[in-house]
């Protein structure tokens, strides 16, 4: 039975709330730390290093915790309603100014509050993104046609929430700031006090995404009875389960290059209009334009990704991306003013962005049912329901580009020079650039040639092995005398 539009619609809701929530935390974070408190880049990298691992852990074991976990708002629910709250605290304290500015701290009591914050913030989003994914295979059962609207209306209301946030965060930042004092000799410039305050109301907006989630799905996600946790995996079963599964393997392990390639670049577009175009006001125009363009795409792009199937449409567009990066690379640092004080750079850097939208909303649309498809050929190949440690495995691509990207890109800004409150260096502009740009399109091509040799599971694939999957649960449920799902 079809799922209703009202059910699809609830569902995504939580989608642009948590893009709202999180956006400080994934673009402006690092010029927060750098800019607002006064750390090096390379400073700011390191710190985050240990609470990144830890993170990549919370990453590795998620599927395997909430597989086993009983909780009294159902499987995948409760960690919304439980994690909502430890990710609300965590956004704070990211954005807390403790520098001389705000609560004058000791450096080494900075680093510490920043590095719990992220921890808190980061750790439980890998069992939130887990069982945003597992909700899909609770709702839509195995109808793949459900599976696909519940992934592709939640991106198309992503690109809403990312409207919100290219159009209001970079003016509210100047609003507030000439509320806590701006320098005149530095229009790009935001006081801490304005990060503060804007990272407590975007914690909030984060929050009521979680509760939004958890009451939109409950009647599909029951509490379970006593001792009800879902079949009983050993350690074994669960590694082995993810070792034999290559198309999990592959799959994961090209998202994980994808991803890297996006949060080496994320931060330093931030520096791109602060310090290559020098006016961060054209940050939001960007934004809008491209964020405005890539709704439109959202709208057909899944049309024509259908059609091409997954595999192709990710193939399609992993190679618009890569040729994209290598243009930026060229072609956006170009300074010269073509009207009204606008550079070339700028004109060339939000069309490419919107090429890129095209190419990315392909594929974007299917989010989830990669994972979801993968789990579905580890169940159906070796019988052990795998299927939430599979979907867990999709927090770990984040984990690894938070790491190795953001590592890329501070040090990557620290290696051509920048510090922080001093000019930029002579030739920063094609240096930066280069990091910009090139990066991501080496990383990219890097992922495009594995999945285009590795990844074998086809859309017919996937049907088959997720109604044979259903039929194997239900005769299992029944044999057992637990009430169906």
């Amino acid at each position: 039975m079809a799922l209703k539009n009202g059910d699809v619609f609830k569902y995504s809701l939580y989608t642009p709330l948590s893009g709202i929530g999180l956006a400080l935390t994934m673009s402006y974070l690092t010029v927060f730390q750098t800019e607002g408190l006064g750390w090096t880049a390379a400073l700011a990298t390191t710190v985050l290093i240990i609470p990144r691992i830890i993170d990549f852990l919370g990453g590795a074991i998620c599927g395997s915790v909430i597989a086993k976990t009983n909780m009294k708002w159902g499987k995948y629910r409760s960690w919304f309603v439980v994690g909502g709250w430890i990710v609300w605290v965590g956004i704070i304290m990211m954005f807390l100014n403790t520098g001389p500015s705000g609560l004058r701290f000791p450096l080494a009591l900075q680093v510490i509050i920043a590095a719990v914050g992220y921890a808190f913030q980061n750790v439980p989003m890998n069992f939130i993104q887990t069982s945003q994914f597992g909700l899909i295979s609770l709702m839509a059962g195995a109808d793949m046609n459900d599976r696909i609207k519940l992934s592709v209306t939640s991106m198309r209301f992503m690109y809403v929430g990312n409207i919100i946030t290219s159009v209001s965060i970079v003016p509210l930042l100047a609003f507030l700031t000439r509320q806590f004092g701006a320098r005149p000799d530095n229009p790009n410039w935001y006081h801490p006090n304005a990060y503060t305050t804007l990272g407590i109301a975007t914690a909030f907006v984060f929050l009521i995404g979680t509760y939004v989630m958890a009451s939109a799905t409950k009647k599909f996600d029951r509490p379970q009875p006593a001792g009800g946790a879902g079949q009983s995996l050993s350690l074994g079963d669960l590694i082995k389960g993810v070792v034999s599964n290559d198309q999990l393997l592959i799959y994961v392990l090209v998202n994980t290059i994808t991803t890297v390639a996006m949060f080496a670049a994320l931060p330093l577009g931030i520096f791109y209009y602060m310090f290559v175009l020098n006016n961060m006001m054209l940050q939001p125009v960007a934004m809008t334009v491209s964020t405005l363009f890539g709704l439109v795409a959202a709208m057909i792009g899944p049309y024509f990704g259908r059609k091409l199937g997954k595999k192709r449409a990710m193939q399609v567009g992993m190679t618009v991306g890569v040729i994209d990066s290598v243009l930026i690379a060229l072609f956006a640092g170009n300074t010269n003013p073509v009207a009204g004080g606008i550079q070339a750079g700028f004109i060339i850097y939000v069309t490419l962005s919107c090429i890129t939208m095209i190419g990315s909303n392909f594929f974007a649309g299917f989010g989830g049912n990669y994972l979801i498809d993968a789990g579905e050929y580890g169940y159906y190949k070796t019988g052990k329901d795998n299927r939430a440690v599979a979907m867990g495995l999709g927090a770990l691509p984040m984990k690894v580009a938070l790491m190795v990207g953001g590592a890329l890109g501070g040090y990557g800004l620290h290696l051509i020079g920048y510090r922080p409150g001093q000019p930029v260096p002579a030739g920063f502009t094609r240096s930066f650039m280069m990091l910009l740009g090139g990066i991501p399109a080496a990383i990219n091509l890097i992922g495009l040639f594995i999945f285009s040799l590795g990844y074998k599971i086809t859309d017919a694939d996937a049907e088959k092995y997720a109604k044979a999957n259903m039929e194997k649960t239900m005769q299992a449920m029944a044999a057992s005398g637990a009430p169906p799902a």
